[in-house]
Formats: C-alpha cells, sequence, structure tokens
C-alpha cells in the first residue's frame, strides 16, 4: 500500500486498528482490539517508530499471540 502511495498513517490505521472489521467485527465470533479479560492479546513492540520508518516493522522485539508470548528480544519462544 505504501509503495501504491497510501499515506503511511492510513497504512498502519488500516492494518492494525482495522483489523476487526476486516475479520467480520462482532462476527467473527472474538473480541480483540482492547485490553481486558477474554479479548485476545495480539501484541508487538517494534525497534523504532513505524510512523517514521515503514521498514521499522520487521524489527519485532516480541510478540504475543492470544496471550501467548512466541518472541522476545528478537528470539523465538516456545516455538515447539
Amino acid at each position: 500500500m505504501v509503495a501504491a502511495w497510501v499515506p503511511l498513517m492510513e497504512v498502519l490505521t488500516e492494518s492494525t486498528l482495522h483489523g476487526w472489521k476486516a475479520c467480520g467485527g462482532d462476527r467473527c465470533g472474538r473480541k480483540f482490539g482492547w485490553f481486558e479479560e477474554g479479548v485476545a492479546a495480539d501484541i508487538i513492540t517494534l525497534d523504532g517508530d513505524s510512523r517514521e520508518d515503514i521498514c521499522t516493522l520487521r524489527k519485532v522485539s516480541f510478540a504475543m499471540k492470544d496471550a501467548r508470548i512466541w518472541e522476545k528480544d528478537g528470539v523465538a519462544v516456545d516455538m515447539v
């Protein structure tokens, strides 16, 4: 999308905040997009500011999916 000249902030917003809508919203059977008990906890932290450099999205230092840690300090955790 960035290569097609879509503004970076719009790309980041559509690919993160609006993911719930893309998955069917209320019809998908899951709640996500905020933190509380019972919601899917999918979180990443990046080494840098993706609002300034899209390449930062490839520099993940922490990844959590469904409240389970998969990557910490850039190293895979419990991948077996």
